[in-house]
Parts: C-alpha cells; structure tokens; sequence
C-alpha cells in the first residue's frame, strides 16, 4: 500500500496540499506529474525459456517502435499543440531516441564546417586531395583516441569532438604547410626540407598539442564521470591527431 505522500511526487515542489472540505475550484497546481508504467506479456510458466528471451527481443523491439512513432510525435509537439499546457517528458527508450534524433540534426551543422575546413584546406595548400588526406587523418584520430579510452562507451558530449577535432586538427595542418613552404629558403634537398619541417614544426604543434590534451586531462580531476571520460577522450584524440 502507498501512503498519502507518495502522491505528492505527482505534483509540482511547490504545491501545497488544501484542507480537508477545501472546494475543488479554489485549487489551482501550476504541475500536474504522470506516471505510465507497461506491462507486456511475453509467455507463461509452460513455454520454454527460449522462446520467452525470443519473445523478450521482439516485444521490446515492438515497444522501441511504439516510443518512437507514436508516443514520441505527439508529447514532442503537445506544448506547441496546446497554449495553457507545458509537456515534460523522461524514459529511458524516449530519451534515448531523443538523443539519437538531435543528433543526427547537428550532424548536419559538423558536414557544413567539415566543407568550410577543407574549402579553406584546399585554398591554404593548393592542393584538394592532400586538403582530403589531411582531414581523414584528423577524423582517425578519433576513433584511435576512442579505443585508448578506458570505458566500455562514452557519452554524448563525446560527440562534439567531431567539431573540436576539426579545428585542433585543422591548425596542425596549417603549421606543417607553412614550415614546408618555408623550408625552401632554408634547404636545398627533399630529404633536407622534410627534415627541416619535421624539426620545427613538430616541435611547435608538440607544444601546443600537449598543452591542449592536459587541459582536457584536467577534466580526470571532476567528480562527475561523464566529464572524467570527455576529458580522457579528447585529449587521447588531440595527442592521437598530431602523432599521426
């Protein structure tokens, strides 16, 4: 049995409970909070463990699609929908979906800066496909610094490092082409300018790389877990992006 508090979780923090013969029109909660719970049926004492978890998986699959086509649609637009009325809604299928569907919006935000990166690649070096090379090796940084990283999976904010790869990785670049360019006053020699450029400017993106990845390594020191794992990502991803 519930007690009379547990309703109160279903109101807002600031409702206060009316005396007892209070009249309903004098009531008036800013919140109102619901709670829908699901029950499936996915077999019976008879049927066969097997068949249950196979019932399981496509049960869940079935609620995975009803979240997402039909429930989904309608508390995302409900305070679009209705003037006086505000819907909050959690779960762990919703957020989920959520979660996914945002991401796959501001996918196309990191396509647009990745074209303006390599436009401007192509500009700086002259030359489209090294422009091409460059940009695949700053995005292998990426999942090499996701398998260094000592987690099963990494959160969401993991997602920005698509935009942050970019421009650390992207200023690497511009170092390197510039040393190069400038090598031809220095050196005679392929070798000699390759060596020349390795020298300089390797030792200035070291500097810089290594100043950016400790300070996304100062993240480890956060109490909050996901922002420990963001920092540790990065921050292989930045050192990852100028080894390679």
């Amino acid at each position: 049995q519930s007690s009379s508090r547990d309703f109160f979780r279903y109101f807002s923090k600031d409702f206060v409970a009316p005396d007892i013969g209070t009249s309903v029109s004098e009531i008036s909660p800013s919140a109102l909070r619901t709670s829908f719970a699901f029950a499936i049926s996915v077999g019976s004492a008879t049927v066969p463990l097997a068949q249950v978890r196979a019932n399981m998986v496509a049960e869940k699959a079935n609620y995975v699609e009803f979240i997402e086509t039909e429930v989904y649609p309608i508390v995302s637009k409900a305070s679009e929908d209705y003037e006086y009325v505000r819907v909050f809604y959690q779960g762990d299928e919703i957020d989920g979906y959520e979660i996914t569907n945002t991401l796959m919006n501001d996918l196309m935000y990191a396509i647009g800066s990745i074209t303006f990166v390599l436009l401007y690649l192509w500009f700086h070096t002259q030359n489209l496909m090294l422009s091409f090379c460059c940009l695949g090796i700053i995005f292998t940084s990426i999942p090499v610094g996701y398998v260094l990283t000592p987690v099963s999976k990494t959160t969401v904010a993991s997602f920005m490092s698509i935009f942050l790869m970019t421009g650390i990785g992207s200023d690497v670049v511009f170092v390197f082409t510039d040393f190069w360019e400038r090598s031809i006053d220095v050196e005679e020699t392929l070798d000699a300018r390759m060596a020349w450029m390795f020298l300089h400017a390797g030792r200035s993106c070291l500097a810089t790389s290594l100043t950016t990845s400790v300070s996304f390594f100062a993240n480890l020191a956060s109490a909050l877990q996901p922002l420990r794992e963001f920092g540790m990502f990065m921050g292989l991803c930045v050192m990852s992006a100028f080894i390679l």
